[in-house]
């Protein structure tokens, strides 16, 4: 489940990135080597972990 929506965000960000702000797939990529995108895909990352980690506080 955290897969599909991590999956989700990063679609939606490259659509925005794309036809929102006119960018081209390259410069959408290279954004990322920006530490404020680094932080922003590692905040995608644990929400997408979330499930995981719900599933070790009950046990099972």
């Amino acid at each position: 489940m955290g897969a599909i929506a991590f999956g989700f965000l990063i679609a939606a960000e490259a659509v925005l990135g794309i036809v929102g702000f006119g960018r081209s797939w390259a410069q959408h990529w290279a954004e990322y080597q920006k530490p404020a995108a680094q932080f922003g895909l590692a905040a995608q990352m644990i929400f997408a972990a979330f499930p995981v980690l719900r599933l070790g506080v009950k046990g099972g």
